[in-house]
């Protein structure tokens, strides 16, 4: 079973460098769901579409049938992120905070739900191609901080930082790109959250590479 490791400093925190591994961005709770149609997803109390975590509608298309990793850091985690690969990463994209019409509850009651602030990057990623990752913070205040824009990464370098706590980080990946470690697999398979940590291997490149 995944069990919380103990906590380290950022500054001293050890990265799994295989290539071909995919390790997590974030300390936090992991949900992972597969992308199908209009899907939307469980997040902050709210249901995000596709749509609402990127704001690029050509990109759309290219995560259906792929899947949607969400990590929910609490506020006892380190709100620092980092890469998931080495690669290349685009420009940041903010999306700000709003009130969307939407069903709360399982009575499916008409509320407004907040979206909270978002900020999105495309990463041409070495090993597990066009990687999407969101942040999403408070909100409407500008709590999520990006270090770099239009430059090359290394996997498990800081990409930033949530000012705020109890924050979320969103991977989404294209479809036959990773396979989840059987052990995370089967634990989210039964519903269930998994607590990782920021640099841990939870998936592997599908080709098989290891």
């Amino acid at each position: 079973m995944f069990r919380p490791l103990p906590h380290y400093s950022f500054s001293v925190r050890c990265c799994h460098n295989t290539p071909g591994h995919l390790i997590s961005p974030v300390d936090g709770f992991l949900r992972a769901y597969p992308i199908i149609g209009t899907d939307s997803f469980p997040i902050k109390g709210s249901r995000y579409r596709l749509s609402d975590l990127l704001t690029d509608e050509a990109l759309l298309k290219n995560y259906q049938g792929g899947i949607c990793l969400i990590f929910r850091v609490s506020p006892a985690d380190c709100h620092r992120f980092s890469y998931v690969d080495d690669g290349y990463q685009g420009c940041i994209h903010t999306i700000p905070g709003r009130f969307s019409l939407g069903h709360s509850g399982t009575q499916e009651k008409e509320s407004l739900l907040p979206l909270h602030r978002r900020s999105w990057c495309l990463m041409a990623t070495e090993h597990f191609g066009p990687v999407i990752q969101t942040e999403i913070g408070a909100l409407t205040l500008g709590s999520i901080v990006n270090n770099h824009e239009n430059a090359r990464v290394l996997r498990g370098s800081e990409k930033g930082h949530f000012e705020l706590a109890g924050s979320t980080v969103v991977l989404l990946v294209e479809k036959e790109r990773i396979s989840l470690q059987p052990q995370l697999k089967a634990e989210l398979e039964r519903g269930k959250e998994v607590y990782v940590k920021r640099g841990m291997w939870i998936a592997s490149r599908e080709d098989g590479l290891r």
